[in-house]
């Protein structure tokens, strides 16, 4: 052992855990991930219309954000189109192609619903 108190590897000279302080560890990881997702999904229901206060259903969370995501993608074709036709510059506003391709071919019923020809 080194006058740091590590041994050659590295390590620090502890003992090693036992079987249920590992799983305890783990569990209480597991807990914290968790929450942090939990937590995550609570802060995306907030900001997706019409998803404040509708429960913990994380399907239903990610289904209407892809919605609306959807939802503003087209739309935001649209207004370049109309900028285009009244001849003001777009270039600094376009989406990258696959993007609104992406959003042109997914079907907006399901939207979590894999789509033929493509891993989602």
């Amino acid at each position: 052992m080194s006058p740091t108190g590590t041994t050659a590897t590295g390590r620090a000279d502890r003992p090693r855990l036992t079987e249920l302080q590992r799983k305890k560890n783990h569990t209480d990881s597991e807990q914290r991930r968790r929450e942090v997702i939990r937590a995550a999904y609570d802060r995306l229901a907030e900001i997706v219309p019409g998803m404040a206060g509708h429960g913990r259903s994380e399907a239903a969370v990610l289904a209407a954000a892809v919605t609306e995501i959807r939802r503003q993608i087209l739309r935001r074709v649209e207004i370049i189109e109309a900028m285009k036709e009244a001849g003001e510059d777009t270039g600094h506003l376009e989406l990258p192609k696959d993007v609104v391709e992406a959003a042109l071919a997914m079907e907006e019923e399901d939207p979590l619903t894999p789509q033929e020809g493509g891993a989602k």
